[in-house]
Order: structure tokens, then C-alpha cells, then sequence
């Protein structure tokens, strides 16, 4: 869990931040049990003296990836669904989940993960939508030349509604003739509402 980002990263010529999460999500499922660092004097995570960490309960995911039953990615996919659940839980979602491996898309995989976990511990579904509700955010970065792009973490709440009147007006720009595209429209719209 310390080295293995840096180890990788360098090997792939991938940045450490696009890495480490990875390894982190591996070491989760390989071991079995989450990483635990407690910080030394100079502020540098450092191993832990007692044990190896908490267990996770994504022993079922490395079980069916030894198999070939599950890939690495639609196993990184249900690791991150089950990232606040306590281990009992996530073990009692894989179980459930363990006749989807086969057939199963990521994203069916993360709908049913949620679904599940919704039945076997609302405590740690709700733990998950205050983790992501703290991470609401709007980023900006140049793209192309004479192009920005946006990009929005909103409060459901808040994106629903915003969305909508977004895509009636694009709807009228199209409807008008005014653009012939909606995604292009819906870009002029969020900018025509907000200006």
C-alpha cells in the first residue's frame, strides 16, 4: 500500500494520482483487508505497528477473479460501492451479487451493489452519500484552443431542476432552429441562463 502506487506509476509512466487509488482498490480485494497508516513524526503515512488493518469483506471479489468470473475493472467498480460498508455488509452484497459476475456490465454491477447494500445496510449507503455530498464541486480547465470544459459534482436536489430548465430552453433553440445539435444547445442554454 506504501510503495506499490510509486512502483507502478513509474513502470507504466503514469502519474502517482492516477495509480494509487488502483492499488489501494487491489490491495483491498486481494488482501482482503483495508490499508492502515498512522502518521510519523515528519507527517509521512507510515505503517501501522498493530496488524494489518480492518477486514473488508472482498474476499467473494478476488474469489470469483481467480476463477475468471469477474475482471479487474467490474471488480474496482463493486470495491468502490463497498468502500464505507462495513465488511459483514460488503460480504453479504457479494454473495447476492455472485450469480451477476458472469453476465453482468460495470454499470449493472454498481446499480445492483447499491440496490443491495440499500437492503443490507442503509447506515452504509447513507455514510456514502454524505461522503459524496462533501465533494460538491464545479472545475474548470482549458481544453482545446478557444474551448473551456466544466465539470459539476451538484446536489441532486440542486441538478435536477437546474437540468431541466437547461434542456427545455436547448429544446426551443432546436425547435427554432437556433442550433442544430442538443448537446451544442444545452451548452448555450447553461451559458444563456447563467449570463
Amino acid at each position: 500500500s506504501l510503495d506499490g502506487p510509486d512502483l507502478v506509476a513509474m513502470r507504466l509512466r503514469l502519474p502517482h494520482a492516477a495509480v494509487s487509488r488502483r492499488v489501494e482498490t487491489a490491495v483491498r480485494v486481494a488482501a482482503g483487508r483495508q490499508p492502515q497508516f498512522v502518521e510519523d513524526t515528519v507527517g509521512m503515512p507510515k505503517a501501522p505497528e498493530a496488524g494489518p488493518g480492518q477486514p473488508t469483506g472482498l474476499g467473494g471479489l478476488a474469489a470469483a477473479m481467480r476463477c475468471g468470473r469477474l475482471d479487474g475493472y467490474r471488480a474496482s467498480v463493486i470495491a468502490d460501492e463497498l468502500a464505507d460498508a462495513p465488511a459483514e455488509a460488503a460480504a453479504l452484497v457479494i454473495e447476492r451479487l455472485d450469480a451477476e459476475f458472469d453476465l453482468a456490465t460495470g454499470a449493472q454491477l454498481r446499480a445492483r451493489t447499491r440496490k443491495y447494500l440499500a437492503q443490507v445496510d442503509q447506515s452504509a449507503l447513507r455514510l456514502r452519500m454524505a461522503r459524496a455530498r462533501a465533494d460538491i464541486r464545479l472545475e474548470r480547465w482549458v481544453n482545446d484552443p478557444g474551448v473551456d470544459t466544466w465539470r459539476a459534482n451538484l446536489p441532486a436536489e440542486l441538478a435536477l431542476p437546474a437540468w431541466a430548465a437547461v434542456d427545455q430552453l436547448a429544446r426551443d433553440y432546436v425547435k427554432a432552429g437556433t442550433y442544430a445539435r442538443m448537446e451544442t444547445a444545452r451548452a448555450h442554454a447553461l451559458c444563456d441562463l447563467i449570463t
